[in-house]
């Protein structure tokens, strides 16, 4: 079955944990009198079994320029953090598609995941840093150091101890959580 087209330019979507919903993130067309020219993207919620969509909502506030990507959902289905150009990363409630707040992440990021728990957010970027987010408070709590090109993948254990990381020098580290060495 095909969604409907006009959604614009598909950057990222996922199934929630139980399969039901498909999340979809999209990128539109430059909105009227942008100076400069950017990018706003919207989420759409849909059921997969009947194809309706459930929750639409725009999100005017995260930037564009690029090719941006970086998204993740909450294990829980409930909360959606998506990076933006603009060195900032946001957070939506998906039942009711209100902005939870903005977190000043100083890079443009590549890749973002959530905790198994939902407690923890991890990112990685151009900055080279791979950093850890309280979701409660919106904190930066910990930064691993050690890529020496932008990091593309992160990833948290099932376990909540340790973080991966990957980046376009190659590598593949592994982090402590606890003690923020790196394991490997």
């Amino acid at each position: 079955r095909d969604l409907p087209r006009e959604m614009g330019e598909i950057k990222w979507l996922r199934f929630t944990a139980d399969g039901s919903k498909l999340i979809v993130i999209c990128r539109n067309e430059n909105q009227p009198n942008d100076n400069p020219p950017r990018k706003t993207h919207a989420v759409y919620v849909w059921e997969v079994a009947t194809g309706r969509p459930l929750q639409y909502f725009a999100c005017s506030d995260v930037v564009s320029q690029g090719t941006n990507r970086a998204a993740a959902m909450s294990p829980q289905g409930s909360i959606l953090a998506i990076g933006s150009s603009d060195k900032s990363m946001h957070i939506y409630d998906l039942t009711t598609g209100k902005s939870l707040g903005q977190i000043k992440c100083l890079d443009v990021l590549h890749s973002l995941a959530f905790s198994a728990d939902g407690k923890w957010l991890v990112s990685g970027g151009r900055s080279r840093i791979v950093r850890l987010w309280n979701v409660a408070t919106r904190k930066e709590e910990k930064k691993f150091r050690g890529h020496r090109s932008w990091i593309e993948s992160v990833a948290i254990s099932p376990d909540g101890r340790t973080i991966v990381s990957g980046a376009q020098d190659s590598t593949v580290r592994l982090w402590d959580i606890q003690s923020g060495k790196q394991l490997h």
